[in-house]
């Protein structure tokens, strides 16, 4: 029998001087002076511009991409103006979400035409504004004089846009963004579905589509052309900046900038497309022709197609004035009509206001949109996100479409770095011998990172760990002292100390060593843009799993790992494992853990964590073949049951309420 009364200090980080995870003290926000990073060639643009795509549609809960439900056009009463026909239309882009805008063709029209998008931006009217610094009608009409098919459609919650609101309160769009819902992703399928419109248009050019707007709608034009290469050719107005990204929850869905995500990165992924860029001396946008139009215009010279950046500078304001339209004008011209010989600017006709009651659908009083309809609209948006893990699986087809739907996108939710290779292992005390073990306190960092993760290694007397058969990383809701408690092993310590298993336990951030981290630094996580640009608490927890399961391995080398959590722990754990190198067995006590809404909150908040199943979904994306699970409540010990039957021989899930010395039999 061992003797286990001399007591084991778990203390490693020194209270003196205090060692700050660097991690919560980079925090940015949508002014951040970002670098436009240039790549080195074109193999480089490909995997950057891949990965640009790839994280919109995921940020914005279009990965894996929604049902294309069928348009159903309604098409109101048509009128004419300024030599056009103009018809407000509406259609659903998805269940319970339509998108209203008005289509300009011009009278003369004969043939196939180029089709253009014109989403409006911020303006006060949306898509019926008109005043000297914007008219989105007089863009439209002179457009259509020109021989183009324009489309210009509401942003979310303007005009005829109704379903829901376009700023949402806070609470309601951090209860939102857990299933990927948010007026950024909303605003970009309606765009995918407005492109779907105007190719679905007999007289418009499928393979000549073009889109146009200023501000949130410059937004709105280059994320469009980002996920979707129908769209050949952009003109973003008064947007593009590596000192401001934009604003607005529509233009800023949460994770979107993680990976130093910026809009010179979007706009570089479109080339050799061509792209006009106006810009002002009077926004953000006043250091472009020094600064983001050259950097540009080398990345398009990767492609052999330096001449299709533009830019036009102004001394002005925030606009899309008359001056700037007419060299949108000559640009869609020259690059999505075809005509070469194109002036550079084409004079706009004077063109006056449209009818606003001819031009919208509904009445302003007819228009109401309240904070309780959007929630309502969310909920059955959540209810559809959530229907592939709503029931258990029931066949080994359903466990591996749902693997193959879902395993990407979840890898970039969680946004980790899941097998780093350069660990610094850091003895920070003496070792203390016990009777029977070893004790090694230890601080695991990445190199170059900062980030610090509090260990203690143990080690039964006489076990050999380089190589070793098998070591176990314990990874404790109240961190590795709960192995220990009153510098004692615990029962499970005993037992594992006896069955002669090395063991890495550690704190996750913000518990154990570095409980008092989250206070030295606080974080303004209610801010609605905080976690576009910055990684929940939750993620940097589900790093310190891979960075110390990385150190472990390249420790002691052993032939099996065992991962072990409890409580936050085992949550945080669960999450990890659908990414990390193979680990062979998992053992997770649950006890009052859950998986809904309310248990993604404060410390354990990570948005879309439910577009991918949250806790279900990260056990079913698990290639370990022997999942343990303790104290799981009655819905997941459901979903574990139906992943054990899905999985058939290449996987054990067991869901049971034994004690966690069932690990050592």
């Amino acid at each position: 029998m061992k003797d286990f009364s001399k007591p084991v200090s778990c203390q490693v980080m020194p209270q003196t001087p205090r060692w700050l995870d660097q991690r919560l003290s980079r925090a940015r926000f949508n002014q951040f002076a970002y670098v436009a990073p240039v790549p080195g060639d074109l193999g480089e643009w490909r995997e950057r511009a891949g990965w640009v795509a790839r994280r919109l549609r995921v940020v914005a809960g279009l990965l894996p991409e929604p049902v294309r439900i069928p348009l159903a056009v309604e098409s109101f009463a048509e009128f004419e103006h300024a030599d056009c026909v103009v018809t407000p239309v509406r259609f659903e882009s998805r269940p319970g979400i339509h998108v209203t805008g008005t289509l300009y063709r011009s009278s003369r029209q004969t043939g196939r035409a180029p089709g253009v998008l014109c989403p409006h931006g911020h303006w006060p009217s949306g898509r019926i504004h008109h005043d000297d610094r914007g008219s989105i009608p007089a863009r439209c009409l002179a457009l259509a004089n020109l021989g183009f098919v324009v489309f210009s459609y509401d942003m979310i919650g303007y005009n005829d846009s109704r379903d829901v609101m376009h700023r949402w309160p806070p609470a309601l769009a951090r209860e939102a963004a857990l299933w990927g819902i948010g007026t950024c992703g909303l605003q970009l399928w309606n765009s995918i579905r407005a492109v779907d419109f105007l190719c679905s248009l007999t007289d418009v050019d499928p393979e000549r589509i073009g889109c146009t707007g200023a501000s949130g709608g410059g937004s709105q034009t280059w994320n469009l052309a980002a996920v979707d290469d129908r769209v050949k050719v952009v003109a973003p107005v008064c947007m593009l900046s590596s000192h401001y990204q934009g604003g607005c929850q529509c233009e800023e869905a949460p994770l979107m900038r993680l990976g130093d995500l910026t809009t010179f990165d979007i706009v570089a992924s479109l080339a050799p497309r061509p792209i006009l860029l106006p810009s002002v001396t009077g926004d953000w946008t006043n250091l472009n022709p020094e600064y983001e139009i050259p950097r540009l215009r080398r990345v398009y010279a990767l492609h052999g197609a330096g001449d299709r950046v533009g830019n036009v500078h102004f001394d002005a304001g925030h606009n899309y004035n008359q001056a700037t339209r007419e060299y949108v004008y000559g640009w869609m011209l020259r690059w999505l009509a075809g005509r070469r010989d194109a002036p550079e600017r084409v004079p706009e006709p004077a063109i006056g206001p449209l009818p606003s009651d001819r031009a919208l659908i509904l009445a302003p009083a007819k228009r109401p949109t309240t904070e309780a309809k959007t929630h309502r609209t969310i909920r059955s948006l959540a209810a559809v996100s959530d229907a592939p893990f709503s029931r258990p699986l029931t066949t080994s087809k359903g466990l591996t479409g749902l693997r193959a739907g879902y395993l990407e996108p979840y890898a970039e939710i969680i946004g980790v770095d899941a097998a780093p290779v350069d660990v610094a292992v850091r003895v920070t005390f003496a070792q203390t011998q016990c009777p029977g073990f070893t004790v090694s306190r230890q601080v695991i960092s990445r190199r170059g990172v900062g980030d610090a993760v509090p260990a203690l290694a143990v080690v039964p007397d006489g076990v050999d760990v380089d190589p070793g058969d098998r070591a176990v990383l314990a990874v404790c809701g109240e961190g590795k002292a709960e192995l220990f408690p009153n510098g004692k092993p615990s029962g499970l310590m005993r037992s594992l100390i006896r069955a002669r298993l090395p063991v890495l336990a550690v704190d996750l951030l913000g518990t154990g060593d570095t409980r008092r981290s989250l206070t030295d630094v606080p974080r303004d996580t209610e801010d609605l843009l905080f976690h576009a640009f910055n990684p929940s608490l939750m993620s940097m927890r589900v790093q310190d799993v891979c960075t110390a399961l990385s150190a472990l391995r390249q420790s002691w080398k052993p032939s099996r790992v065992t991962v072990l959590g409890t409580t936050l722990g085992a949550r945080t754990a669960a999450l990890a494992l659908p990414l990390v190198p193979a680990v062979d067995q998992a053992f997770l006590d649950l006890k009052g853990v859950h998986d809904r809404p309310r248990d993604w909150a404060d410390d354990t908040y990570h948005p879309l964590i439910l577009a991918t199943g949250g806790l279900r979904g990260a056990l079913a994306l698990t290639t370990t073949p022997d999942v343990c699970v303790t104290h799981a409540d009655r819905q997941l010990s459901e979903w574990l049951a139906g992943l054990d039957r899905s999985a058939g021989s290449r996987q054990t899930y067991r869901g049971v309420s034994i004690p966690l010395s069932r690990l050592v039999g």
